[in-house]
């Protein structure tokens, strides 16, 4: 289907092998709205997608929306498109709205670079042909804030602030295919009083498909909450990398004080510290087609002092994951799942766009048996943690006064 001016739609379904061609794209309109496109479908917009609404493609990752930039007054995982390459501009525009995409799909390339393929025929016109690529391509993600609280099985303050990471990666690209991504971290904060180490697993990405990897900046030498990566990813299935053994040391220099770092403003026992820059570069032996966050295990972890959790007498830490991989705890981790009866239903780890990530002492929500929202930082939160459908802009309205950045 071609039409030479705007398309303005609702509900959009496609069949296999069809395109729609158009000079704008209107789905911005509040309702209950959907677009479903077919697999070795397209859509090619020739200016800007107007958009509030989720995508869905084939589930074959086959499916293409080709767009010369996106217009959203409301950029979240509402907007998720599901199964779908996007391809955004070229190498010199639409760099922001590419990193905006990253957030919401799987695949996002710059025009004619995607590797989905449309052939041509009365219902797709001429199709899609991959481009042959040649130079290096590079496509940067959003960045994410990594929040923690590191005293798990037990809530503590739930600030989470115990640790903080900014996190973003850069995709090396040739002939449409990652030949190397970078994995910039930051240390931002840390909001914990004991040694807490992190380290990045690399969640379905065959180790043997991996021809190197090179931590830049890194801290291995103080603690030894982690061995070496060689000996840490040879006891699991992927890849673990070790980032830093103590996060005092490694914001800090020292870690004699358990000072907290960059969680309060003003306080002897807090200080302010210049985050630690860190770089995971890896590199593949084969190209592979795709790598964002679906594939980032970035974890903490902690001695297990006290004792020992029941039947885990071979544990030697415990460590926190983001909900989404708590099945992959490491050799050395201890089990999660023994310990749901205490831990209840909460989470310890959550990875947000750009997070504003509350004071020390500031829960994330309201404490039980009080009267008003003001002692917490993000009302909404526990809205959204107890049903994912529900307050998804939680972190877009924090209490005035109530986080640190």
């Amino acid at each position: 289907m071609e039409t030479p001016g705007d398309f303005s739609v609702t509900k959009l379904t496609m069949g296999n092998q069809t395109m729609l061609k158009c000079n704008s794209l209107n789905m911005n309109q509040w309702g209950n709205m959907s677009a479903i496109i077919g697999q070795n479908s397209m859509i090619d917009c020739a200016t800007k997608m107007k958009t509030h609404l989720a995508i869905q493609g084939s589930g074959f990752n086959n499916s293409l929306v080709r767009i010369r930039g996106i217009q959203t007054d409301y950029l979240d995982s509402r907007h998720y498109y599901n199964d779908v390459t996007i391809e955004c501009g070229d190498a010199t525009t639409e760099i922001d709205a590419r990193k905006q995409l990253t957030q919401l799909c799987k695949s996002v390339a710059i025009i004619g670079e995607s590797s989905v393929i449309v052939p041509a025929g009365n219902c797709t016109g001429n199709g899609n042909s991959p481009g042959t690529g040649g130079d290096t391509d590079v496509e940067s993600s959003a960045t994410y804030t990594y929040c923690y609280e590191d005293y798990y099985p037990i809530p503590g303050d739930y600030d989470f602030n115990d640790i903080v990471m900014d996190v973003s990666y850069n995709l090396f690209k040739q002939n449409n295919k990652i030949i190397k991504v970078e994995v910039p971290v930051k240390l931002v904060a840390v909001g914990a009083t004991y040694s807490i180490g992190a380290a990045l697993q690399l969640i379905n990405i065959l180790k043997s498909n991996i021809k190197s990897i090179t931590v830049t900046n890194g801290d291995l030498n103080f603690g030894n909450i982690f061995a070496t990566q060689v000996t840490e990813s040879d006891k699991n299935s992927f890849a673990v990398i070790p980032l830093y053994n103590d996060a005092h040391h490694a914001i800090s220099g020292q870690a004699a004080n358990r000072y907290m770092y960059n969680t309060v403003k003003g306080h002897e026992n807090y200080t302010d510290a210049s985050p630690r820059d860190m770089t995971v570069t890896i590199e593949f032996v084969t190209p592979i087609d795709y790598f964002g966050l679906d594939n980032m295990d970035l974890f903490i972890a902690r001695p297990i002092i006290n004792g020992y959790y029941e039947g885990q007498q071979d544990k030697t830490r415990v460590e926190v994951h983001l909900r989404e991989f708590w099945g992959y705890r490491t050799a050395n981790g201890a089990n999660f799942e023994n310990n749901e009866a205490i831990a209840g239903n909460r989470t310890w780890a959550i990875a947000v766009p750009n997070f504003k990530y509350p004071y020390e002492r500031v829960p994330i929500f309201k404490i039980a048996g009080t009267d008003t929202n003001a002692n917490s930082g993000y009302p909404y939160f526990q809205q959204w943690a107890s049903d994912r459908n529900q307050a998804k802009d939680w972190y877009l309205r924090p209490n005035p006064g109530s986080t640190y950045r």
